[in-house]
């Protein structure tokens, strides 16, 4: 169905709408009209769950639209199970799990935000919502920064949040501190193709997503594995592991 379907489709079901209302008060066939009513709402309503965006002109069909409920549907599990079957298959989503994944030191205390950005970006990476995912990859990114600054003493939380704090000490100033030369640039170069994307200059980065999100788990993994080797509690093994998933080159 285009663009002007929709709108045709929406103007029909409003003189139906009007023609089953005329007829339920006269007792004159309402039972014809009414069904022709629910058909024509099926029918707006798969459309709508398919697009996200509508084109119109018409204030009465616009109304319209935004009255009918998506999710009175006949059999809402069949229909949205159908919309899933429609995006990925269970196998592929399984497959796009299993590709990411993150590992550090015992003993890392990791907030529970930045759990809960790396779980959503990781279900997005599944899902195949590379966007989303890389814009959760500067959020990943910059919290991860910002905690490791609060666990080596660089800054505090109070200081984080404040207007002042964020403007004199940009993103690039806080990587210096917590990454160290050898990876500071790496971390800070990912980050900016990562804006681009956030702000909408871009709608990938250069590598794209799957190359930013394996760099931004290497970049989690290293950054509290250095501050935990620092501390002296990291294992050799974790250590190690953490470098190696540091990406070196892009080869994606």
């Amino acid at each position: 169905m285009s663009e002007m379907n929709i709108n045709e489709v929406a103007r029909d079901f409003i003189a139906v709408r009007l023609e089953a209302d005329w007829r339920k008060m006269r007792n004159l066939g309402w039972m014809e009209a009414k069904i022709k009513e629910i058909q024509l709402a099926a029918q707006i309503r798969a459309w709508l769950l398919q697009r996200p965006l509508v084109l119109s002109d018409d204030p009465a069909v616009t109304q319209i639209l935004r009255e009918i409920d998506l999710a009175d549907c006949h059999d809402p599990y069949e229909t949205g199970r159908g919309l899933l079957d429609d995006l990925i298959g269970p196998e592929e989503y399984l497959a796009g799990l299993a590709e990411i994944f993150l590992i550090v030191p015992v003993g890392t205390s990791i907030p529970e935000h930045l759990h809960s950005f790396f779980k959503e970006a990781r279900q997005c990476y599944a899902l195949g919502q590379f966007i989303a995912v890389q814009s959760l990859c500067r959020t990943i990114l910059e919290s991860t920064v910002n905690e490791v600054g609060i666990l080596t003493g660089e800054w505090t939380r109070k200081q984080l949040h404040t207007t002042r704090f964020r403007r004199s000490f940009i993103f690039k100033d806080r990587v210096n501190l917590v990454a160290g030369k050898e990876v500071s640039g790496k971390i800070d170069e990912l980050y900016k193709d990562l804006c681009n994307v956030v702000h909408g200059a871009a709608t990938s980065t250069t590598y794209g997503a799957s190359a930013a999100l394996t760099r931004t788990v290497g970049f989690v993994e290293y950054l509290y594995g250095r501050h935990n080797s620092e501390k002296g509690t990291s294992s050799e093994v974790m250590t190690q592991g953490a470098s190696a998933r540091l990406p070196q080159t892009e080869n994606k």
